[in-house]
């Protein structure tokens, strides 16, 4: 009684510091982009339970699910603290894992999904017994080969997540002869390759440009350039096979590309030099949806246009420093 006791006090515990944890970023990001977010969940969550319509479709939901668990748990920080510090890490992990994916699970059990439902539940037990490896090597160190030293962010983020984003892309070339499944990929490269714009680089490398402005327009060039040159054969081969959804794709291209942008625009409105950049992950996150509901293609748009203006505000102070 007192084990179970005790275990039932962890999670309420580990619950309630994950609704601690999502105040305080709902209240940095303001209430606007909050009610943004909340809507878009909504019509996601929505749009998801009158897509899933027979048990194909079921298990693509929860690979893809079990793909998003995996991708969590490869690149936090927190494991080598959680298991060398925390009683029974496996248990709070599964737990952490089952509840983020707890309302695809309870989606698919209400539309009598069950093996699906428990597919995503054994994934999230499985992931949990992942123990990172903590090694002292470089991990790829020929990357700098294939992807310019100035695309720093590229060269630490692929390294930070362990390579995932080679994963997606691999996946999305092998599935660009079939309708819809490769934009699901392409929508993970995209939110993977957004999460690389997350930390300050050291001044240093800031006060390489002239001005903001200069060091936006190069920033958003390169990246566009890499992604582009990354992606676009697959999406082109997916146009010419389904010429019937030749828009569908486009339009999620094109909104890929502005989340791509948006990365870019709140990491330098919120920068702070050698920091990682905290602020802007909500907002990143709401931006980050909109491929998967292009009707919301204003928002990257709009988020773009302040951001930007945000931006050269912040950069300026610190190359006015540089200055005086």
């Amino acid at each position: 009684m007192n084990k179970q006791s005790s275990e039932f006090q962890m999670i309420s515990n580990l619950v309630f510091i994950r609704l601690q944890q999502l105040k305080r970023e709902l209240t940095k990001t303001g209430w606007l982009y909050s009610l943004i977010l909340l809507v878009i969940t909504g019509l996601l969550g929505f749009l998801l339970y009158h897509v899933v319509q027979n048990s194909t479709h079921s298990f693509y939901l929860a690979a893809l699910m079990i793909v998003s668990v995996y991708t969590i748990h490869s690149t936090r920080n927190d494991l080598q603290f959680i298991r060398q510090q925390l009683r029974n890490p496996f248990f709070i992990l599964t737990t952490e894992y089952i509840l983020l994916a707890l309302p695809v699970i309870i989606l698919l059990f209400l539309k009598s999904y069950f093996i699906a439902g428990c597919t995503i539940i054994a994934g999230c037990i499985l992931i949990a017994l992942i123990v990172p490896k903590n090694s002292t090597h470089l991990l790829f160190p020929k990357l700098a080969r294939w992807i310019p030293s100035a695309m720093f962010e590229w060269l630490s983020g692929i390294r930070n997540t362990k390579g995932i984003v080679a994963v997606f892309l691999i996946v999305l070339y092998a599935t660009c002869f079939l309708k819809f499944i490769p934009l699901i990929f392409l929508w993970l490269t995209t939110i993977t390759i957004a999460g690389f714009y997350q930390f300050g680089e050291p001044l240093s490398l800031l006060y390489l440009h002239e001005n903001a402005k200069q060091l936006l327009r190069i920033k958003i060039k390169n990246v566009l350039l890499l992604y582009v040159k990354i992606t676009l054969i697959p999406v082109l081969v997916n146009i010419f096979l389904h010429p019937d959804i030749w828009w569908v794709d486009l339009m999620i291209y094109i909104l890929c590309m502005l989340v791509i942008i948006c990365a870019v625009l709140i990491k330098y409105a919120v920068y702070r030099p050698n920091e990682r950049l905290t602020a802007g992950s909500m907002l990143l996150s709401i931006v980050s949806i909109s491929p998967a509901l292009p009707f919301t293609l204003p928002l990257p748009i709009i988020v773009a246009a302040i951001k930007y203006k945000s931006a050269i505000q912040n950069l300026e102070n610190y190359f006015h420093d540089q200055h005086k």
